[in-house]
């Protein structure tokens, strides 16, 4: 899949160096370097976790726990890169994301970063803890709140507390949700982000042993205390074929996320969806798909995605109990065609997808599909 995105890049005009990442030998076969080396000989492949041990920067034991989502912000922190775009090998591009770079967000931060749905449960940062262990009755407050309050700043030599306008106005810190930012997504100029790197090297190699705030590594990027920029939108969702969701429920639509251009633009244009199932047939896995107690809709291929929901501000979760019960669910927000260049990229990223499946690898010498 990663081969397929940087065949897209390139096609969308995207001639910037690209580092993959991985987490000792066995994470990365010899086929896929292969592969990776055939679609562009300039791509640097990058053991990020053999090099850190052997320099005894990371413990073995560490070092094996970067074998998931959390070689993200370790990548983050390595590479040489100052303009830093790190994107999930599972994106599907509409637009050439170095384009981010030239919006107000970006010039002003030095960060683009994009929202996750709203998923209003106590966990992750948004657990509710007794700060005062030991007692029945102490009373319990959010973990995130706690976590401003209790910052080791001067670690870092940094003042605090003190809460950002933005943050003190975000559903997260408002308790009204466990997921924040989609990390599928993030830009950051290295060279503005100052102590930041530092506070993310810490929650990386210890904070995130301790207590667990974040699912995945999503979360580790705006809690760094350093001014950062969101979308000023919320996720939107793509219709799920499989389940049928415009047939069934017209303004709720319920497949994966999708993100628009990350500014006040006067069309609202998609810049990427954040959804393997476009491009997998199972992609959460053959036997869990075909596992017929386990199976979920979004076990499989979502064949032919006609609608997404409109560009909107980020919102609290409904109360409903279906909401509650699916709240991947984008209840009420109305539906929206997908425009034509939707299904003109997506027909190429599947025909790509397809010449590294099959060893067919004609497909990859063209970025158009001629339909006569």
């Amino acid at each position: 899949m990663g081969v397929s995105l940087i065949k897209e890049l390139r096609c969308l005009g995207n001639q910037e160096p690209i580092q993959v990442y991985h987490c000792f030998p066995s994470e990365l076969s010899q086929r896929s370097r292969e592969l990776l080396a055939k679609v562009d000989p300039h791509v640097q492949i990058i053991d990020v976790c053999s090099e850190l041990v052997g320099r005894k920067v990371l413990t073995q034991k560490t070092a094996d726990t970067f074998q998931s989502y959390w070689i993200k912000p370790l990548a983050l922190y390595h590479t040489t890169f100052t303009h830093m775009l790190m994107l999930d090998a599972d994106v599907f591009l509409l637009q050439n994301p170095a384009m981010i770079r030239q919006l107000p967000g970006y010039m002003q931060t030095g960060t683009t970063f994009f929202y996750d749905r709203v998923v209003n449960k106590h966990v992750n940062f948004n657990k509710l803890i007794q700060l005062e262990r030991g007692k029945k009755n102490a009373p319990k407050v959010q973990y995130l709140d706690a976590w401003v309050q209790r910052f080791p700043y001067k670690r870092f030599n940094l003042t605090g507390p003190e809460p950002s306008a933005h943050l003190q106005s975000s559903l997260a810190y408002r308790g009204q949700s466990c997921h924040e930012q989609d990390s599928s997504m993030v830009a950051i100029d290295k060279a503005r982000a100052g102590k930041a790197l530092d506070v993310l090297w810490y929650m990386i190699t210890e904070k995130r042993f301790k207590f667990r705030f974040s699912w995945g590594d999503k979360e580790a990027f705006w809690l760094s205390h350093m001014p950062y920029f969101f979308s000023p939108w919320g996720a939107s969702a793509l219709e799920s074929s499989v389940q049928d969701d415009f047939e069934n429920h017209e303004t709720t639509l319920c497949g994966n996320m999708a993100h628009y251009i990350p500014a006040y633009t006067p069309e609202a244009e998609l810049l990427y969806v954040n959804d393997r199932s476009l491009l997998e047939a199972y992609p959460k896995g053959k036997k869990k798909a075909l596992n017929r107690k386990r199976q979920q809709h979004s076990d499989v291929f979502n064949f032919s995605p006609k609608y997404v929901s409109p560009r909107s501000t980020r919102q609290p979760q409904q109360q409903s109990k279906q909401h509650q019960q699916h709240p991947e669910y984008l209840a009420d927000l109305g539906a929206a065609k997908l425009p034509t260049a939707f299904f003109q990229r997506l027909l190429v990223r599947r025909a790509h997808m397809f010449a590294v499946a099959t060893e067919f690898f004609e497909p990859l010498e063209h970025c158009n599909i001629v339909v006569s």
